[in-house]
């Protein structure tokens, strides 16, 4: 009996040090994440001010024709105190090729020579000096705060839209990148498109507008001058690189470049199916895919995903819905796509917090805005179990749960960029378990 109970505490040690070993290396993993991030976010952001030199339009520069003797650069003290009174004092010695100068002087060609030491090589020019009358260049100086423009990959700098015209060069000198864009604004329409333009280059290829960042581990390359990239969403982009999706099939709906499809092949996806629309984004979206390694994981959709789905139904472990400001429109697709087993769903959205009691935000923001990021993921999870049951009654009774809201970044007052993660589950499911 005492060796039974011992064999017993040895199992339970045995099992205890298994799971500590496990957390050790989530642990491990996650602050390593957490690092590269931080590495990421302080190279993707400019300090510092740089200051302009430019030259006053009203300078009086007063160069003259005049006569030049032209000697060695070695020569040229010595050929000046051989001159004497025939250097003429009312221009400045300018310097003439490369280890050459031109001192001006009076007088005869023939007097000259009489002058100075046949074993100089000199040679006599007509050519505009300097006036030493003339006014000093003056020079006008601005500075130009870059603090702040962010920095696309490793030689590029967006430059704000509302920055006038600079002296480009100089200020990509300062920031230490290869090029410069003009940021602006998303286009209207569907596709959602930039026009970015290029300031300067100091590529060979002054027509090359292709980026790369690098961001926990994966490289992200993209056409800057038609491409939007957000930083803000690097967070929710390690986030999702942390999730367990070993053995599943998953769908992006909205790829991208592979905001969300590159981190969640990492996280070990066994196949991924890619809807994009905009073919320069899938252009760039296929080139990811590559440089990453994972092109064999996944097929590429250039199509609207709502043609996409016709060839994905009941085969999705797992779906990405990253389109903001809504992507209410797909949720019926990704209930069409989930496997018959259920899975999870990832839904984005831009939410308004309304504040219907000020003095209960001032006293306690942070657990009040939880409480409302938590209702509106369950209010999501009520709309999409009522599709499913709609949708896939051959599965049904579903039961779908928001297993947790990440806050992704605010972009108004009041209003955040929320992600629910959900978890469905048909009757006839025993594989899937929501992750702890």
């Amino acid at each position: 009996q005492w060796r039974a109970s011992n064999d017993f505490v040895k199992n339970i040690v045995v099992i205890a040090g298994n799971r500590l070993e496990s957390s050790r290396f989530k642990l491990d993993r996650l602050v390593n994440s957490i690092s590269l991030l931080r590495k990421d976010e302080n190279e993707n952001k400019m300090e510092g001010t740089v200051s302009l030199r430019t030259n006053d339009a009203n300078v009086n520069t007063c160069n003259s024709s005049t006569k030049c003797v032209v000697v060695t650069k070695s020569a040229a003290r010595r050929v000046k105190l051989a001159l004497g009174s025939k250097f003429n004092k009312e221009f400045l010695i300018s310097d003439w090729g490369v280890d050459q100068v031109a001192i001006p002087f009076l007088g005869e060609e023939s007097q000259i020579q009489k002058l100075l030491d046949p074993a100089d090589e000199i040679q006599f020019i007509e050519t505009n000096l300097r006036s030493k009358h003339a006014k000093s260049q003056t020079h006008k100086s601005t500075k130009v705060n870059i603090k702040g423009w962010a920095r696309l990959g490793s030689d590029a700098l967006l430059v704000p839209s509302e920055i006038e015209a600079q002296d480009w060069k100089s200020i990509a000198a300062f920031a230490k990148v290869k090029r410069l864009f003009r940021d602006c604004e998303v286009g209207p329409d569907e596709t959602r498109p930039c026009r970015r333009t290029l300031l300067f280059s100091a590529l060979s290829n002054q027509t090359d507008t292709w980026v790369t960042i690098k961001e926990n581990g994966l490289s992200l390359s993209f056409d800057a001058a038609c491409t939007m990239f957000c930083f803000g969403n690097a967070p929710e982009r390690l986030r999702h690189a942390s999730f367990d999706c070993r053995g599943q099939t998953v769908v992006d709906l909205y790829a991208g470049i592979g905001y969300f499809t590159l981190p969640m092949l990492k996280a070990g996806a066994t196949f991924l199916h890619a809807c994009e629309w905009s073919p320069i984004t899938a252009r760039a979206l296929r080139r990811n895919l590559q440089d990453n390694g994972f092109a064999h994981k996944v097929t590429v959709y250039e199509m609207d995903n709502q043609l996409a789905v016709v060839d994905l139904k009941n085969i999705a472990h797992r779906i990405s819905l990253g389109l903001t400001p809504s992507c209410r429109k797909a949720w019926p697709l990704a209930c069409d796509i989930l496997h018959s087993s259920g899975g999870f769903l990832h839904i984005h959205e831009n939410h308004k917090v309304l504040i219907q009691n000020k003095s209960a935000v001032s006293n306690s923001t942070s657990s009040y805005y939880r409480t409302a990021f938590n209702a509106w993921g369950q209010d999501v999870a009520c709309h999409i179990n009522t599709i499913l049951q709609e949708r896939r009654p051959e599965a049904a009774p579903w039961e779908t749960k928001c297993i947790f809201v990440s806050k992704v970044k605010s972009y108004a007052p009041h209003v955040f960029h929320l992600v629910a993660d959900l978890h469905c589950v048909s009757s006839s499911s025993t594989s899937f378990t929501p992750p702890e």
